[in-house]
């Protein structure tokens, strides 16, 4: 969570639980990577954790840079890459799937990029309000700032619209709201607060896998009763 070290912990064991219960009812193989996002979640909020207690010099401070480097890493890196390739490997082959794997190359150049920037510049956390600010020279001028957001949210956003996963738009639409509130709530620790409000899909994640995976086993079961015997 993004208000304390017991709360980023505590969410951590939460998403950590959901994320199992995820995989143990996930049997359909291209669901998996979808099905891993919960646990994702948690290992991102337990690196914020571990920045908070940082903060407040209850760990040192290389200990402290390492939990902001894998909270940033995730945030930055894995979820412009890990979102649309889960969603393109759930999706059959089609339009749908093509696209999938144009904005997977767009979150790759986003991450990569990113990724550039953060070695360049080392990012610093700092307490904002009740979140944790992140730091980090995303580009030489401050407007580059609200351009890289906005093209960060083309491969983390724009997939769940595309994908015939079931909730895949609700999921999507979250994302959004959730964005906005947290530009309302603590525009300053935007990265911070959008994740705690994202890692809340998680919830969502759970049922898009098993409606789904229950789904396209009533599916088969009803083929295999229209079919009859096997002579």
């Amino acid at each position: 969570m993004c208000f304390s070290a017991s709360g980023s912990f505590a969410s951590a064991g939460v998403l950590g639980a959901i994320g199992v219960l995820c995989l143990r009812q996930c049997a359909a193989r291209p669901l998996r990577l979808l099905a891993v996002v919960p646990l994702l979640f948690a290992f991102q909020q337990a690196a914020e954790g571990v920045v908070w207690l940082g903060l407040a010099g209850t760990v040192g401070s290389s200990l402290q840079q390492l939990g902001v480097g894998v909270f940033l890493g995730f945030a930055l890196l894995a979820w412009p890459v890990w979102l649309p390739l889960a969603l393109h490997q759930a999706e059959p082959q089609g339009a749908r799937r093509l696209a999938l794997r144009g904005l997977l190359g767009f979150g790759a150049a986003t991450a990569a990029y990113a990724a550039a920037a953060l070695i360049h510049t080392p990012p610093i956390a700092t307490i904002a309000g009740h979140s944790i600010r992140y730091d980090y020279a995303i580009g030489p001028q401050p407007q580059h700032a609200g351009l890289y957001l906005a093209l960060y949210m083309v491969p983390t956003v724009v997939p769940f619209f595309l994908s015939s996963v079931r909730l895949a738009r609700t999921m999507g639409a979250g994302l959004l709201v959730s964005a906005g509130l947290a530009i309302l709530i603590e525009r300053d620790a935007l990265t911070s607060v959008w994740c705690f409000f994202a890692a809340l899909l998680s919830m969502l994640v759970f049922l898009s896998v098993t409606r789904q995976d229950s789904g396209a086993t009533a599916q088969a079961t009803a083929m295999g009763c229209r079919q009859g015997p096997s002579p």
